[in-house]
């Protein structure tokens, strides 16, 4: 009868040998089975294993794990603002022992952002706690996620702006409001892209752009109605001077609300996707320039203007004639 075999304990089979392993965060080569030295080299993994799991008890410490092991994988934009919720975990949820965490705990973890009407933030705290969490289930500490069964908050969709307001903001006396919404509206890039845009990014009329919450990159031609918005290179980035994400929406948000719109930059996203395609340009050509996967862009077609294509299509039909 086979001998049975510790717990932890792998045994690999090689060259017409058999050496033993102990399974911990690495494998640990162990003496022979019947060597007299297994015994203790086996205690020492085993005190190792036992130390590790007392450390990853707490909620903070699994945060920190999952900081180790997982968020390096995300984008550099993705840890920036995860880096928030999971410092507001740990802060302030992290003495508390991981495998007594339950789903009520969770909605109190949440709740401060809904009683405040943030509906964003709470759906990000849930996600990130979701993650964190998925970490203990993986490695056996917990059987389930205490997320499950929490659902997030439906918030609708960013609405483009009116063409109104898009055209007023193209000719603003302001320079950064005219070259923040030129950018965005004639780039169709997220509000952070923009602000990383450079002069030196842009060469034989079109600008390299990798963007930075999926990593793809683009070369984007420059429209006839940026190259003017932009003027001569003043600066090192196209807004001319440096601007970071947040203050620039707030900054384009009191703008439009001071035009009695209550818009958000993002909007300018769609404007741009909807303009690509009502100019005659394939999804696949809409992309190129958005960096939004097909679906996304047959989604944000859902707001073009159904008379203004209907006639497009029923001229182009009377041109095959």
């Amino acid at each position: 009868m086979a001998r049975k075999l510790p717990l932890h304990v792998k045994p690999v089979r090689a060259g017409g040998k058999t050496y033993y392993y102990f399974r911990g965060e690495k494998l640990v080569r162990l003496p022979d089975i019947a060597d007299p030295e297994f015994g203790q080299a086996y205690a020492r993994c085993m005190g190792a294993r036992s130390n590790r799991n007392r450390k990853m008890e707490t909620l903070a410490s699994l945060v920190a794990l999952y900081e180790r092991t997982v968020l390096p994988s995300k984008s550099a934009g993705t840890q920036r603002t995860y880096g928030f919720y999971l410092h507001r975990l740990a802060t302030e949820h992290g003495k508390a022992p991981v495998k007594l965490v339950e789903r009520r705990h969770v909605r109190k973890m949440i709740r401060p952002f809904e009683d405040r009407g943030n509906l964003g933030a709470a759906n990000l705290m849930l996600a990130v706690t979701r993650n964190v969490f998925a970490v203990a289930v993986k490695r056996d500490m917990i059987e389930r996620n205490p997320c499950d069964g929490i659902d997030r908050h439906e918030l609708g969709e960013h609405d483009p702006w009116p063409v109104w307001l898009v055209e007023k903001a193209l000719v603003d006396p302001d320079p950064l409001i005219r070259r923040s919404v030129g950018l965005l509206y004639y780039t169709a890039q997220r509000i952070g892209d923009v602000c990383r845009m450079t002069w030196r990014d842009i060469e034989h009329g079109r600008i390299k752009v990798v963007q930075q919450k999926t990593g793809t990159p683009l070369v984007i031609q420059l429209h006839s109605g940026l190259v003017e918005i932009l003027g001569r290179p003043e600066g090192i980035t196209l807004l001319g001077h440096p601007a970071k994400p947040e203050a620039l929406r707030r900054r384009i948000k009191l703008w439009a609300k001071g035009h009695g719109a209550d818009i958000v930059p993002h909007g300018l996203r769609k404007n741009a996707v909807i303009a690509l395609l009502e100019a005659g340009c394939s999804v696949a050509e809409t992309a190129a320039i958005s960096g939004q996967s097909y679906k996304m862009v047959e989604h944000y077609a859902k707001k073009i203007d159904q008379e203004k294509m209907g006639t497009a299509a029923i001229l182009k039909w009377e041109n095959k004639k």
